[in-house]
């Protein structure tokens, strides 16, 4: 459940006065028509300089002319800025790479207004190793650079580029997007944001942008974030959470989800809030709404809520919802539980809820269907489609009801419990041979070929004919079965039973010993006791039949799966070796 934050931060870049791009002397427009117009058309393809200089052949960088630019004025906050450096010219070096010959793209801009700029290649549409360079002297870009990114995190592998830069209002700024070296040649896709308060982009020092720039919506006039502090604002923690005494009766609480409310758990940010229960079979319900002040209506409501133990195992989780926001209902034991209410973007505004929790014990027959109970009809009789426990009662529900003689939770046929939940048994059982003298000695042999069909596996599709041995225990052991050898010339399945007739008496089961690495033969184990009767079946994979070779021995049984012995197994999705929570695990 535990997720972490990853921000990328970008780095305090030198900052110089900007200046306009200044024609040289002389110069006129570079149409050379002599009319006297030296204003740049500035959109003229690659090859026209732009640069009033009146010879498109002289380049002002190391092979280009870093003035046959693109004006992007209109495009900054307004999404990416397309195009490819693929043929273009080498006009810009920038300083923060050494590697010469990359090719670059130029564009300008008029900075709309005074505030940070924020310029990135990371975006979809660049797939190549990039760097930007901006400066505001077309004719001198090494000499009036700004700032330079080559990559955004190298030891990451983040090739692609990005730089804040201060930018008065009214400056004509220029960016190239280069290539890395002369090999870096691509698509690129180019943003240009600034800190335009209500906007609706976030960018640079802005906490949020909410489109306006009204305070007391969450977001205030300079796009900082409004969190109103409701009294639980440390209650992101196990150690740390609200309790709650539903003893006596639902509770109702509030609170606000405000960015800087950081959790140790799922979600960004993070209420806590504790329910002590010591009833068994207790139903517990939570409904998670609006509050009503920054939030009034569900759809804007993107809250989660989540209930856990005293060891963060999720018991049940809701998402919004319509009507009531979100309602989370579970049957729990008597134990200490906690309530997340918890957001997972960094865009939504501060959003307050109000929280109702409630815990009942279910009374089975009072025709109420309770938290816990699947049915109510009113009595405690069974057989009736409602149990004496208020379960419904049908096959396939994991429970033996009293019409059935098995239930393995689902309806399907031919696996040991028919659709009807009854007990599906083999029509015959032809023992080969007794195994117990075989324990721990010589392998036995055998073949299937030409012999009957009469057992079916659960771990596999199997249509083959089979052979059966009978092995009864001597003493409690772990026995290992093994048709892993050499002498075994088909893939063969094996299964073990302590009733040779029913599907449902399997113990055991097991196809192939590692299919991903080609072996196609059998092995399980399984622990006997001492007195029982056991029935080793030796199947084949789907019609497959042949010779085997068989070999049954005592081994160790493996240790039971335990919290906080640092292997993780079992029912485990983690163990780092204690039982601490609070720690990741």
């Amino acid at each position: 459940m535990t997720t972490s934050l990853l921000r990328l931060l970008f780095a305090l870049l030198l900052l110089l006065p900007a200046a306009a791009c200044t024609p040289t002397s002389g110069g006129g427009d570079d149409d050379d028509s002599g009319s006297g117009d030296d204003d740049d058309d500035d959109d003229t393809p690659p090859g026209d300089d732009d640069d009033d200089d009146d010879d498109d052949s002289t380049p002002t960088g190391p092979d280009g002319d870093a003035c046959d630019t693109s004006d992007v004025s209109a495009d900054i906050n307004a999404g990416g800025i397309t195009g490819s450096n693929v043929g273009a010219d080498d006009a810009v070096a920038g300083s923060c790479a050494l590697e010469p010959g990359g090719l670059d793209v130029v564009f300008e801009f008029v900075a709309p207004a005074t505030g940070e700029y924020l310029m990135s290649t990371d975006n979809a549409g660049t797939d190549f190793d990039t760097k930007l360079v901006v400066f505001t002297d077309c004719e001198n870009p090494e000499g009036s650079e700004i700032a330079c990114n080559e990559d955004i995190d190298e030891a990451a592998q983040i090739f692609t580029s990005a730089l804040t830069v201060q930018i008065t209002e009214g400056d004509l700024v220029y960016v190239a997007v280069d290539g890395y070296d002369a090999a870096a040649v691509g698509s690129f896709e180019l943003t240009i944001e600034f800190e335009d308060c209500g906007d609706g982009v976030v960018v640079g020092g802005e906490g949020c942008d909410d489109g306006n720039e009204l305070a007391g919506d969450g977001c205030d006039e300079t796009c900082q974030w409004e969190c109103t502090d409701d009294g639980n604002e440390d209650d992101d923690g196990v150690l740390d959470a609200t309790l709650l005494d539903v003893s006596a009766g639902p509770v109702a609480e509030g609170g606000i989800i405000c960015p800087g409310d950081v959790g140790d758990l799922d979600g960004l940010f993070v209420d806590m809030w504790r329910v002590d229960v010591l009833a068994e079979d207790a139903g517990l319900s939570a409904t998670l709404d609006v509050g009503g002040s920054l939030i009034s209506d569900c759809a804007d409501l993107s809250l989660d809520l989540y209930l856990v133990d005293d060891r963060l195992n999720g018991f049940a989780n809701a998402e919004p919802g319509t009507d009531v926001c979100t309602t989370l209902d579970a049957l729990v034991q008597p134990g200490v539980y906690f309530l997340i209410v918890t957001s997972d973007s960094l865009t939504n505004p501060p959003q307050d809820y109000a929280l109702e929790v409630s815990l009942s014990v279910p009374d089975c027959g009072n025709s109420e269907v309770e938290v816990g109970e699947g049915c109510d009809d009113g009595n405690n009789d069974p057989a009736d489609g409602c149990s004496a426990d208020c379960a419904v009662e049908e096959c396939g529900n994991g429970v033996v009801d009293p019409d059935e003689t098995c239930d393995d939770g689902n309806t399907d046929p031919d696996d040991g419990c028919s659709a009807l939940c009854i007990e599906e048994a083999d029509a015959d059982c032809t023992t080969v041979a007794d195994l117990a003298p075989s324990l721990d000695g010589a392998p036995v042999a055998g073949d299937t070929a030409g012999g009957t069909d009469d057992h079916t596996p659960s771990c596999t599709l199997s249509s083959s004919a089979d052979a059966v041995y009978e092995f009864v225990a001597t003493a409690d052991a772990f026995v290992e079965v093994s048709t892993d050898s050499a002498a075994t010339a088909f893939d063969t399945v094996l299964s073990v039973r302590s009733d040779c007739l029913l599907q449902s008496a399997e113990i055991a089961c097991n196809d192939d010993v590692d299919f991903a690495a080609g072996n196609y033969n059998a092995a399980l184990a399984f622990a006997a006791t001492a007195g029982t009767t056991y029935y080793i079946v030796v199947d084949g994979y789907d019609a497959e039949e042949g010779a085997f070779e068989l070999t049954l021995s005592t081994g160790t049984a493996p240790a039971e799966p335990e919290c906080g012995d640092t292997i993780v197994n079992g029912d485990d999705e983690c163990d780092d070796g204690n039982e601490v929570a609070g720690d990741g695990c």
